[in-house]
């Protein structure tokens, strides 16, 4: 989360730096650096530590550990060589405007160095080696936010400057993950386990591929339909929603090697019920909070000109929820180890995204598009948890949770459509305090007795009982 804070935090002295034109260049290669990366792991990252949680020895962990490994950086060689022989191909594929091709050969490294960076740093989280992951994480920041700076002081900030520093900070860390992990690097590859581990991670390669998809079709179907202004304010309106990705993100870090813990045992089920209305509440009255100071955070790290993006915000935000809630609808695929029912749920996912993107991108353009990332995130959810019943059957607070979402959704349309001043830092102070009043009287409404007093002690730092 902190490398995502770092990257916001540092967009107005990007965006504020760059043409339209170059921020919709921007906002192409991201996406598709990110999709690219995603199919190159094949789900190595998941299968390596699913299948180190059973065994027990060190030499077996050091052979699951080598062999996904130089599959998974042998694989991200491959794709860079591709891209190089390719190039015009993949900057025409990706409607990248030619005065930017060398961002593109930039991109290029940065896809093997962001793909062993990450195989490293998900090692270090699932073995709970929580300060070097942090540690590691706050060397790419610090990198990435020195190189910005260095260029805005010396008038450098362009595109392909950007990238570079993206480039550094992403091998910096796959050297020093490399460093940390070479005792369980041993030069062999066994063929008939990578078999079972291909065999359990390619459904999760085919759902980060899919899910990332989901979120970067509609730049593909816009740009050339719309003009660079439009699709410079849509790009800057999602990604600056996607704070509350990392919001989700943060949550997913440390839920991921929790449920693990928690998978098997008999309390299971209630326990990720209460857990799931509690994310609900939290990230309903985060969302809220948001909306409410929408416009004040696009002027502050795009400018006033990005302003008109926040008609498209409740959609991102609404879907960005439905993606936190994802953790919870896999716990019976994770169980039962059938990776494989997740690609049922992307494929609703994926249907859903290109009917809504393509019956709606001619006439509603941006709304429709956001409309169909919100809508394919709900599908995904609501097949997973169907899928997973079988193998956990989490008793979910369904009338709780429908009226935590209702009151998000139909409070966040009320603050985007209308305003309350006309000095929008007054407006969206207001807009705050009433999120405020209203959120904690629908949460103690909503609380039952146990629920509430555990949340003070937690507050207060008592002891549970009970």
């Amino acid at each position: 989360m902190l490398y995502s804070l770092v990257q916001f935090f540092s967009m107005p002295l990007v965006v504020k730096n760059m043409d339209k034109s170059q921020v919709a260049n921007w906002n192409i290669l991201l996406p598709t650096g990110v999709l690219l990366a995603a199919i190159v792991t094949f789900g190595m990252d998941s299968a390596v530590v699913r299948f180190v949680k059973d065994v027990s020895t060190e030499k077996e962990k050091k052979r699951i550990f080598s062999t996904g490994f130089f599959f998974e950086t042998g694989l991200a060689i491959l794709l860079a060589l591709g891209m190089i022989l390719f190039s015009s191909q993949m900057r025409t594929a990706i409607r990248l405007s030619a005065d930017n091709t060398n961002s593109l050969w930039v991109l290029t490294f940065w896809l093997p160095g962001v793909i062993i960076a990450q195989y490293f740093q998900n090692w270090f989280k699932y073995t709970f080696r929580r300060t070097l992951f942090l540690s590691l994480i706050g060397i790419q920041s610090a990198i990435y936010l020195g190189g910005i700076l260095f260029m805005k002081f010396t008038n450098q900030v362009s595109l392909y400057n950007v990238m570079l520093a993206m480039l550094a900070s992403q091998l910096l860390v796959a050297i020093v993950g490399f460093y940390f992990c070479r005792h369980l690097l041993v030069a062999a590859v066994n063929t008939k386990l990578l078999g079972r581990l291909l065999l359990y991670g390619i459904p999760f390669m085919a759902l980060a591929f899919g899910y990332n998809f989901i979120g970067s079709v509609d730049r593909y179907l816009l740009a050339g339909n719309v003009s660079d202004e439009y699709f410079a304010v849509y790009t800057q309106a999602f990604r600056i929603s996607a704070i509350i990705s990392m919001v989700v993100s943060s949550f997913n870090f440390a839920f991921g090697p929790f449920l693990l813990s928690l998978l098997g045992r008999q309390e299971a089920p209630a326990t990720l019920s209460r857990f799931h209305t509690y994310y609900l509440m939290a990230m309903c009255v985060a969302g809220l909070c948001f909306l409410a100071l929408a416009r004040v955070i696009i002027t502050l790290l795009a400018g006033y000109d990005y302003t008109g993006g926040q008609s498209f915000m409740l959609f991102f935000v609404t879907g960005y929820i439905f993606y936190g809630m994802y953790s919870f609808a896999q716990a019976g695929i994770i169980h039962s180890r059938k990776s494989y029912l997740g690609l049922f749920a992307l494929a609703g996912g994926l249907v859903t995204v290109f009917l809504v993107d393509l019956l709606s991108v001619s006439r509603y353009e941006g709304m429709g598009t956001a409309a169909g990332f919100m809508l394919a995130n709900i599908v995904m959810v609501v097949l997973a948890a169907t899928f997973s019943a079988k193998y956990v059957p989490v008793r979910y607070q369904f009338y709780k949770d429908l009226a935590l979402l209702s009151v998000f959704f139909g409070g966040g349309f009320l603050m985007l459509k209308y305003t309350l001043s006309s000095n929008m830092f007054v407006d969206s102070g207001i807009k705050l305090l009433l999120v405020t009043g209203i959120s904690g009287s629908l949460l103690y409404v909503l609380l039952s007795g146990s629920d509430r007093g555990a949340i003070r002690s937690l507050l207060w730092g008592r002891k549970i009982s009970g």
